[in-house]
């Protein structure tokens, strides 16, 4: 930190603050000082990209103190009790920890489909929908149409068409 000696009048009206930590008010950091503390951050990233520590796992590492909830739902007639962090999405929840993969991320941005699925009979994108809201709920996606190991209509066409992307999951009655 600069002198305050040689700082503006201001700078003699700052408090007096513990001596060990850096307190820093507009009045009192220069450009300089922000680029000093700033520097730690950078030699951090740096040492990440530099000892090949994949940028997920730094991640997931400070995620690690993310707020977490138990839930309980029913997806495609079973029920599943799971703890999930409140920052995940449905789509997440069913692709990430139940292995249903037939919900796709298309956009993320709850505009294109790839990831709609039934919520109590109605279609929701699950891109935009937390998981924790899911709670109480019946889910169906697309391999929830499946009956006795036999494709449901809507499943083969899938499969003829090569409709890979689309998630979209709805029965005709």
């Amino acid at each position: 930190m600069r002198d305050k000696n040689k700082q503006g009048k201001d700078a003699g009206d700052l408090p007096d603050k513990d001596p060990v930590v850096k307190h820093y008010t507009p009045v009192s950091q220069s450009r300089r000082d922000f680029l000093q503390g700033t520097g730690a951050t950078v030699v951090a990233t740096a040492a990440v990209t530099a000892l090949g520590i994949p940028r997920a796992s730094a991640q997931q590492a400070a995620a690690g103190n993310a707020p977490r909830t138990a839930i309980s739902l029913t997806v495609n007639g079973t029920r599943h009790s799971v703890e999930v962090e409140d920052r995940w999405t449905l789509v997440e929840l069913l692709r990430d920890e139940l292995d249903l993969t037939g919900t796709k991320i298309g956009c993320n941005r709850s505009e294109c489909g790839a990831c709609t699925v039934l919520m109590d009979g109605e279609p929701v994108y699950s891109c935009s929908q937390l998981a924790v809201w899911a709670y109480g709920k019946s889910v169906q996606t697309v391999e929830g149409l499946a009956r006795n190991g036999q494709l449901s209509p809507v499943q083969q066409a899938f499969v003829e068409n090569n409709g890979a992307q689309c998630g979209f999951a709805r029965q005709a009655n």
